[in-house]
This record gives structure tokens, C-alpha cells and sequence, in this order.
């Protein structure tokens, strides 16, 4: 630790990064200060981009090219936070390396300039990076924004439209561009046997049954291996079945590559992404004491936003029951056997209480435009009508700015 405060660094300002630091800086530092109040704490955010960015409702954003729905998405972090006063700062730079020993991590900022920052608690919250800035942050929130726009105005004079990637954002994509623009050709290409193969069979089915009756072209089994520009800059698009295609507009939709090159490889699995303990999401790596992982670049996340935000309370008593330890010489605050027992159900309990992770089984969302889509809840296939109310009719918009300002915690 740092003279008298405690510094927790959370490496991500998206999703999972802004929903932990609200919830420690709400109701984890409070409950530590009443417990000891010879300590102060402070909550820092790194990440490349100035903005948080609601990517749940792209599909639907990209389609529809509303000023309004493009601010609705991309929201500054600093304004999110600005009631907390010294308590919280955002540093705008991407996390380059990490000294376990020294609790530190290397910092380069967007003006070039490298920083050292320490941490006594850390929180990788680093997600993963799509091929496009479409789907995930490219750095600074302009890219996303720019590519937003450009995809939106090329979508509108387009013919011919290829997506390449069966799982949900292919998917949702597919079909807003077709419900949006139902003179356009559109293509999905799965590139597996079938579509959302992270879902039941069942469910892949219906959603290509719905793609084919909107007029989209499905193709399994087949995958891009390599894209040029024609002299007239449409993609022409190599295939693995030895084809060729030019078309209009090219869509990656194929799913990100984990932000993980800054950290310790022991601090990795296969896949490049952290292991963490799968109920309290402590990093398992050597050398990682009071060091937690949440959302897409944890090796428990199924790379879906309801894992990230069902993590939020399990990894912010993690870090609760850590300090407390710390701050009382190894020795663990106190629950009681009813905190104990909470501490199996997320939400319950004292914030100094540990919670179990639980993930939310047999749900599965994908609307295809306003009135079309397949879903999942309870592990049981709903109606359309019903997909639609609670996903389809917005992409849960409404929800964007209660998580970025904090209001939902």
C-alpha cells in the first residue's frame, strides 16, 4: 500500500471495468471505511478510450444513424464518475506491461508518454477487440463512431451485403440490415455447421428459419481466408470453398481476440485469457494476490454481457473481503452465519461478505429487427412478441445510461 491510501486500478473502462468501479466506490469503500477508518481509498480507470460504449445496442445503432442513438452509446467515463470527487481518476492510455512483484502496471498514454502506475488491488477488465471497431473500442471512441457512421451511409446505397460470423452479432446484424434495407442481398456466412452454435441446436435453427424467411441468403461451413479491394473499392472477399465474392459491404462479425498481452503469460490459459478462480474470480496465477478478473477476458465469461454483469457484485466482494483481510492483519471480517450462507446468493449479504459467482444458464437473446428474433429464457425457447419487449424493441438503450453513470448499482 501506498502511505494511507489504498489504490485499486481497474484496467478497462467498458462494461465490466464501469460497473466494478461503481459498485466499490458506492458500497465497497463505504462498508471498509465504517469497518477502519484509518485508511482512505481510490479508485483509478485506465483505458485507451475517453467513452464508454453500450455494444450491446450496435446492431441496431449501425442500421439506424441517429445522432441521438449514437450518444445514447458513447458516453464519457469522467462524467460518469464526476460525483465521486478525488475519490476516482480515469487515466486515458492502454495497460503495455505488468510487474507483479512491484503490484505495478506500465502505462502509455495516448499523448506517447509511458506512466507506471501501482495498484494494492487490481481488476483486468480489458474485454476483447472485434475486427472492426464496430462491435468493440479500437482505442479512442472516435474509430467506432466513424465506423459507425461510414458502415451506415454504404449500407444505404448497397445491393450486396456479406456477413461473416454465425453468432449473435452476425446474426442480429444480419437481420437489421435486412429489416432496415429490405432491397439489399444479404449474405451470412456461419462459418461452422450451423448458427449460434453457442446456443442450443434447436435455437440455431429457428434463427436461420427467420433469416431465410427475411430474404437472407445462410451459408455453413465456410469461412473468409482473405479480402482485397477492387479498383472501384468494393471488398472482394476470398472464400474457403476456393470462391470469390465482391460485394457492396463486408461485415466482420466473427467475435474478438482477448486484450491480454500486457499481462503475465502464467496469468493465462490457452485461450490467452486470465484464469481465474470461476466463484470469486481471483486471478490463480503466481504472483497475483489481490489481482481479479471480469468480463471477456476471463477464462469463466461465455463472452456474453449477462457473465459480465452477473460478475460485478462476486468480484467487488472478493476484493471487499481481501482488503478487510488485509487491513485486520489476515484476519477475514466477520460474517456470521447468515452472511455466510448470503454469500451463496449474489446481491445478499454484507459488502464485506464473499459472494459466489453464478452464471445465468439458458438465456439467449437475438432480435433480427423490431419484430423478428429467437430467444432463450430459463433454458426454455420464448415467443418472438416476447423477445421483442424485452430485447428486441431497443437493445436495452434505456439501460445504457444507468450503467455508465452508476444509477443501476
Amino acid at each position: 500500500m501506498s502511505g494511507s491510501t489504498y489504490e485499486i486500478v481497474i484496467v478497462g473502462g467498458n462494461l465490466g471495468g464501469v460497473a466494478v468501479a461503481h459498485y466499490l466506490l458506492k458500497n465497497t469503500i463505504p462498508a471498509l471505511r465504517k469497518q477502519n477508518n484509518s485508511k482512505s481509498f481510490h479508485v483509478t480507470i485506465v483505458s485507451p478510450s475517453s467513452h464508454y460504449f453500450w455494444k450491446i445496442a450496435a446492431p441496431r445503432v449501425l442500421v439506424k444513424g441517429e445522432e441521438a442513438l449514437y450518444e445514447q452509446i458513447l458516453r464519457p467515463i469522467d462524467k460518469g464518475f464526476a460525483k465521486y470527487g478525488d475519490l476516482f481518476a480515469y487515466i486515458q492510455g492502454a495497460a503495455i506491461a505488468t510487474d507483479p512483484a512491484a503490484r505495478t502496471i506500465r502505462v502509455k498514454k495516448n499523448d506517447s508518454q509511458e506512466e507506471s502506475i501501482h495498484y494494492d488491488s487490481l481488476v483486468i477488465a480489458t474485454g476483447t477487440t472485434s475486427a472492426t471497431p464496430l462491435w468493440t473500442l479500437h482505442g479512442d471512441h472516435l474509430e467506432t463512431l466513424n465506423a459507425l457512421k461510414t458502415t451506415r451511409e454504404e449500407l444505404s446505397q448497397a445491393k450486396t451485403v456479406l456477413v461473416a460470423g454465425g453468432g449473435a452479432v452476425g446474426v442480429e446484424s444480419s437481420g437489421e440490415i435486412v429489416t432496415t434495407f429490405p432491397n439489399v442481398k444479404v449474405t451470412i456466412l456461419s462459418g461452422t455447421d450451423r448458427l449460434l452454435a453457442r446456443s442450443t441446436e434447436s435455437l440455431g435453427k429457428a434463427a436461420e428459419t427467420s433469416l431465410k424467411k427475411l430474404g437472407v441468403e445462410v451459408i455453413h461451413n465456410v469461412r473468409i481466408t482473405g479480402s482485397e479491394k477492387t479498383i472501384d473499392g468494393h471488398p472482394k472477399l476470398k472464400l474457403s470453398d476456393g470462391t470469390e465474392r465482391i460485394v457492396d459491404v463486408y461485415i466482420d462479425g466473427t467475435g474478438g481476440a482477448p486484450n491480454t498481452d500486457w499481462l503475465p503469460a502464467e496469468w493465462l490459459n490457452e485461450g490467452k485469457r486470465v484464469q481465474v478462480d470461476d466463484e470469486s474470480l481471483r486471478v490463480t496465477g503466481p504472483d497475483a494476490s489481490r489481482v481479479y478478473a471480469v468480463g471477456d477476458a476471463a477464462s469463466y465469461s461465455k463472452q456474453s454481457w449477462l457473465d459480465t454483469d452477473s460478475a460485478v457484485i462476486p468480484v467487488a466482494s472478493s476484493i471487499a473481503v481481501d482488503i478487510a483481510t488485509t487491513l485486520n492483519q489476515g484476519k477475514a471480517p466477520s460474517q456470521g452465519m447468515l452472511g455466510s450462507l448470503l454469500g451463496y446468493v449474489p446481491g445478499f449479504g454484507s459488502s464485506l461478505s464473499q459472494k459466489k459467482f453464478s452464471p445465468m444458464k439458458g438465456i439467449f437473446l437475438v432480435p433480427m429487427g423490431p419484430s423478428h428474433g429467437v430467444g432463450m429464457l430459463m433454458g426454455f425457447e420464448i415467443p418472438t412478441f416476447m423477445l421483442s419487449l424485452i430485447k428486441g424493441k431497443s437493445y436495452f438503450l434505456s439501460m445504457s445510461r444507468t450503467q455508465w453513470n452508476g444509477d443501476a448499482r
